[in-house]
C-alpha cells in the first residue's frame, strides 16, 4: 500500500479533526499555497486542539500578559505546553494576515510560511519512525551472520570438495613438491592421485579426518565426523546512510554484528546454536529548520536455531531466532523566534527529549541451493524465504535537563508492530584454490530481493501533558514503507585450513534503493574441537 493510499484511507480523519479543531494553524496549513506535507498538517491539527483545550481550561496569552487558571502556573510543563501551541496559532494568525498587523503578543513573527512549517516539523515526533528502520535490521543482522557461516560451510564442505571445488586444480604438497591431481574417474571415492599413486585429501570444514582411496564408505564417513564438535564466532560492521523523505529523517547509521556459537557436524548436515548481539545506532542529519539533529540507538540480544543439509548438489538450511530489544532515542527541538519583545521567551532552542522502549523481535527463514559446476567453478543458485516480526512497546518521552517550567513537547508514542516477509533469489560463483597451508576459495554474490509485508504504518502519538479527556492532541505519524524490491552483491574469501580451521571475509553493498545507501564488512572464524 503506498502512502498516497494510506493517506487517502486517513483523509475522513483529517478532515474530522480539522472541523473540530478550528483556529488559526488549521487555516494555514490547509491554505494550497503554503505545501504543508501531511505529516505537519496533522501535528498542526493536534496543537490547534491543544491550545484550544487549554484555553477553555483557563490559560490565556492576552496582550503580552500570560495567565494560567487558578491552582496551576504558566511555569509548568502544561503551561509550558500551552506557551508553545500559542506561539504556533498567533504565528500563523500573522501569516494568515499577510504579515499585518505588526507582531504582538507572542507571534514568533515569521514572515514566510516555510518558517512556520519547519516550526511544526520540530515538534511532530516523526523521529520515531527511525527506530522501526533499526529494529529491524537486528534479526537481519543475525540471519546474515548464520546465513554467512553456513555459505562458507557449503564452500568448504567434504562433499564439495567431492564434487570438485578442489577439482582440476593443482594441490601442491606441503612445503612444496610434486602436485596433486582430482581422481576424476573415482569421483565418488574422494582422492587425490599423484602420478598414479596415492595421496590423502586434506581435512576441510565438513571432514574432521583424512581419507584414502582404500578406505571403505563407512571408514570414509566416520572420519568426516571423527570430531564433529564446532565452535565459531562472527561479526559485521554495517555503515550507510538514509536521505530525507516526506515521512521520514535523514540520518547516517553505523552498526556492529556479533554472533557466537557451537555447531555439530553429522558428515553431510550440520546443526548448532548461536547467541548474538546487535548494536544500531542511526545520527539524525540537522536540515534546515525542519530537523535540528538527534539519534536513535537498538541494541538486541537474540538466540538462534541453525540447520543445513549438504547434499550432492542440493543444499537445505533454516534458521529460528528469537531476541529482545532495547531502544533508545533522542529527539532535539530547535525553531528560533525573531520576536524580542515576546514574554515570556518565545521559541525553543535544543530542547531534548529522550525514551527508552524495550521491545522483541521473532525471524524464521529458509534456504535451498542447487550447485553446477563448471570446469573448476562452481555456481550456486538459492531461494530464500524469510519472515521476521518486530515489536516495540509504547512509551513517552522525558526532557532531557528540562528548564524550569519546561517539557511541554514531550510526545507520548503507541507501540508499533512491524512484520515483514521476504523472498530472495541469489546466485554464488566461487573457485578455490589449492596451496600448500589448505584451500582458499574467493567467491562473488549476487541477491534480489522482494518485500511482501513490510507496508507503511501508523505509530499513535500525542504530548504527555495533553490532560483532556479525549486526548485532543493525538495524531498519526506515518512511516515510509520499506522498499520493495532492491538487490545486494558481494565478495567474499574462505580459507580452510590442514588443522580444521576455517576463516571467512565478506563485504557487501546495498543496490537498487535510491534513498538508503549500505555496506557491510563480515570476519569469521570457525575451529573444530
Amino acid at each position: 500500500m503506498s502512502l498516497a493510499t494510506v493517506m487517502g484511507l486517513l483523509a475522513p480523519r483529517v478532515q474530522a479533526q480539522a472541523q473540530n479543531q478550528l483556529g488559526a494553524l488549521t487555516t494555514f496549513v490547509n491554505a494550497p499555497n503554503n505545501n504543508a506535507t501531511p505529516g505537519q498538517r496533522q501535528v498542526a491539527y493536534a496543537v490547534q486542539g491543544m491550545c484550544n483545550f487549554l484555553v477553555n481550561e483557563g490559560y490565556s496569552a492576552v496582550r503580552g500578559q500570560t495567565t494560567a487558571p487558578v491552582g496551576k502556573s504558566v511555569q509548568s510543563s502544561e503551561g509550558d505546553l500551552f506557551l508553545r501551541c500559542n506561539e504556533l496559532a498567533r504565528t500563523a494568525s500573522q501569516l494568515n494576515s499577510n504579515g499585518t498587523p505588526p507582531a504582538t503578543g507572542r507571534s514568533l513573527n515569521y514572515s514566510d510560511p516555510a518558517s512556520l512549517l519547519g516550526a511544526l516539523q520540530q515538534v511532530n515526533g516523526e523521529e520515531v519512525a527511525t527506530q522501526g528502520s533499526l529494529a529491524t535490521q537486528v534479526p537481519a543482522g543475525q540471519f546474515a551472520n548464520i546465513g554467512s557461516r553456513l555459505s562458507s560451510l557449503r564452500y568448504g564442505s567434504f562433499n564439495s570438495a567431492m564434487r570438485g571445488r578442489a577439482s582440476a586444480l593443482n594441490w601442491e604438497a606441503p612445503g612444496g613438491g610434486d602436485s596433486y591431481h582430482y581422481a576424476s574417474d573415482n569421483f565418488n571415492a574422494g582422492y587425490f592421485t599423484r602420478d598414479g599413486g596415492e595421496a590423502r585429501l586434506m581435512h576441510t570444514s565438513m571432514g574432521g579426518g583424512d581419507v584414502t582411496p582404500s578406505a571403505s564408505p563407512a571408514a570414509r564417513e566416520q572420519s568426516a565426523v571423527s570430531n564433529p564438535w564446532g565452535l565459531f564466532t562472527e561479526g559485521t560492521y554495517n555503515f550507510g546512510n538514509r536521505d530525507a523523505t516526506g515521512a521520514a529523517d535523514g540520518y547516517d547509521f553505523k552498526a556492529r554484528s556479533v554472533t557466537a556459537g557451537v555447531d555439530y557436524n553429522f558428515g553431510s548436515a550440520v546443526a548448532g546454536i548461536s547467541i548474538g548481539y546487535d548494536n544500531y545506532k542511526a545520527d539524525l542529519r540537522s536540515s534546515g529548520n525542519s530537523v535540528s539533529g538527534g539519534d536513535a540507538r537498538v541494541k538486541g540480544t537474540s538466540g538462534s536455531l541453525f540447520a543445513a543439509w549438504f547434499g550432492e548438489r542440493w543444499t537445505f538450511n533454516g534458521i529460528a531466532s528469537f531476541g529482545t530489544l532495547k531502544t533508545d532515542i533522542t529527539r532535539i527541538a530547535t525553531y528560533a523566534s525573531l520576536n524580542p519583545g515576546c514574554t515570556p521567551t518565545c521559541g525553543v532552542t535544543n530542547r531534548t527529549f529522550t525514551g527508552d522502549p524495550s521491545g522483541h523481535d521473532t525471524a524464521v527463514g529458509a534456504t535451498a541451493g542447487y550447485d553446477v559446476n563448471v570446469g573448476a567453478w562452481s555456481l550456486s543458485p538459492t531461494l530464500s524465504l524469510n519472515y521476521r516480526k518486530v515489536k516495540i512497546d509504547d512509551y513517552s518521552e522525558n526532557e532531557f535537563n528540562a528548564p524550569v517550567g519546561g517539557g511541554g513537547l514531550a510526545l507520548r508514542y503507541g507501540s508499533q508492530d512491524i512484520d515483514s516477509l521476504r523472498s530472495v533469489l541469489g546466485i554464488s560463483v566461487t573457485r578455490p584454490f589449492s596451496e600448500s597451508f589448505g584451500v582458499i576459495s574467493p567467491n562473488f554474490k549476487a541477491e534480489w530481493q522482494h518485500e511482501y509485508k513490510d507496508e507503511s504504518r501508523t505509530v499513535d502519538a500525542s504530548y504527555v501533558f495533553d490532560l483532556s479527556p479525549t486526548q485532543v492532541s493525538r495524531f498519526p505519524i506515518q512511516t515510509d514503507a520499506a522498499a520493495k524490491n532492491f538487490g545486494i552483491i558481494g565478495v567474499g574469501l574462505t580459507a580452510l585450513f590442514s588443522n580444521r580451521l576455517q576463516a571467512y571475509v565478506t563485504y557487501e553493498r546495498l543496490v537498487g534503493v535510491s534513498y538508503l545507501t549500505s555496506n557491510s564488512i563480515t570476519l569469521g572464524l570457525r575451529g573444530q574441537l
